[in-house]
């Protein structure tokens, strides 16, 4: 229980000390911070179970579509690189994974990032549960994992992350503008 309080009120701190506002995500599957310094970029991690599919999918095309610090880990990684058809896919999005090493999300330092992304409900639990991620920085999305499913599942699972992170970036970028006027009403007060 005590660390938990201690968690609490070391994320409370963050959150003051960056004034970091909390926000709806475009999915209304949790609520996003701000990246540092109002508006800044993001930085986001995703995670799925084997980080061999769609955590490092995701990571690449958020690096390439938010220009976005994009960083990918597993609650059970798998091999030693990206799944031969993950790279495929990727290849056809002009996103190169194939330097990607697969690791625990233990490796990460998880406080760093502004989004932690899981990439189904189940691995979102997990986060939750075993590694204390503050609600206001985990989003969930449902995404099929298409490991030993075939190219065609790899190719759906990359169009559905796409179609995802294209609405997380116009989330990113309402907030942004909103940021930008208020800013500018306070300069003229």
């Amino acid at each position: 229980m005590r660390r938990e309080e201690r968690a609490k009120s070391e994320e409370k701190e963050s959150q003051n000390d960056a004034g970091r506002e909390k926000a709806e995500s475009a999915e209304g599957a949790g609520k996003v911070r701000e990246a540092e310094e109002g508006g800044g970029v993001p930085r986001i991690l995703f995670v799925c179970v084997g980080n061999a599919c769609r955590s490092p999918m995701a990571a690449g095309l958020a690096r390439k579509m938010l220009n976005a610090e994009a960083e990918s880990a597993g609650i059970a990684p798998f091999g030693a690189c990206a799944t031969k058809e993950a790279l495929e896919v990727m290849r056809k999005f002009g996103v190169d994974i194939s330097s990607h090493k697969p690791k625990h999300v233990t490796e990460v330092p998880l406080q760093n990032f502004d989004l932690i992304v899981a990439l189904d409900s189940f691995v979102g639990e997990c986060l939750r549960s075993y590694y204390n991620v503050p609600a206001e920085k985990l989003i969930i999305w449902d995404i099929d994992d298409p490991f030993m499913k075939g190219l065609g599942a790899y190719e759906r699972c990359a169009r559905e992350i796409y179609a995802h992170i294209q609405k997380l970036s116009e989330d990113l970028k309402r907030r942004v503008k909103i940021e930008g006027e208020i800013s500018e009403g306070e300069r003229k007060k």
